[in-house]
């Protein structure tokens, strides 16, 4: 009797071993929720934005309000991981559904957002801050944000869609547009310490095109 008590004892320890390795196996390999990093994971990367985004391309899209059916309307996605399309894609989604905005074009460079729009609105002014705050819900915190309602404007933001932060001529091109659409309305003061465009004091594009401004800095 005794030695089948030990026989039994060595295959009882052995068992309980395999159990506890089996336990810590199945714990570790539990079917969790992974935590997606890959923006593959959501569907966000094609073959054409990765090339562009290797090349330095701007993300440019354009919006139509769908009058007919409203619902239909795509919504934005909560997730951009800075690709530029992307970005612009979630900034237009949200601005096509504002009050009196019926035609949106956004293009993201690597520092500006660019957003022509056509409105219906009598206040310009309150339509633009909501444009303004669409990007600025967004974006990464050291981008500027410039709107315009101004007729063509639409056509001139699009004229970039194709363009690259490679082409270091496109920089005074760009300049001389946001002087263009600074000259419509562009909401409230971002902060205290920003401007309507999210431009701190002292930066380099803080006012272009604006003479009062220059005068100012001249003082």
């Amino acid at each position: 009797m005794k030695k089948q008590i030990l026989l039994i004892l060595p295959l009882v320890l052995g068992l309980g071993a395999c159990q506890g390795e089996n336990a810590t196996d199945s714990f570790d390999h539990a079917d969790l929720t992974p935590v997606k990093t890959d923006p593959d994971d959501y569907g966000m990367n094609t073959a054409n934005s990765q090339e562009k985004s290797k090349k330095g391309g701007f993300g440019y899209v354009r919006h139509t309000r769908n009058t007919n059916n409203m619902n239909s309307q795509k919504q934005p996605e909560n997730i951009a991981y800075l690709d530029r399309d992307r970005m612009s894609d979630m900034i237009g989604s949200m601005a096509i559904v504002l009050p009196y905005v019926n035609d949106v074009a956004t293009l993201v460079t690597d520092e500006e957002v660019l957003i022509g729009y056509k409105t219906t609105t009598k206040d310009r002014d309150a339509t633009a801050d909501q444009v303004k705050k669409t990007a600025l819900s967004v974006i990464p915190r050291y981008y500027h944000v410039y709107v315009s309602d101004e007729e063509g404007m639409i056509a001139e933001v699009e004229r970039y869609q194709n363009a690259s932060t490679a082409n270091g001529e496109l920089e005074k091109s760009i300049e001389e547009t946001i002087a263009k659409m600074k000259k419509a309305p562009q909401g409230k003061k971002v902060s205290d310490g920003e401007n309507e465009n999210g431009e701190m004091k002292g930066e380099m594009n803080e006012d272009l095109n604006d003479t009062d401004g220059k005068e100012m800095m001249s003082k």
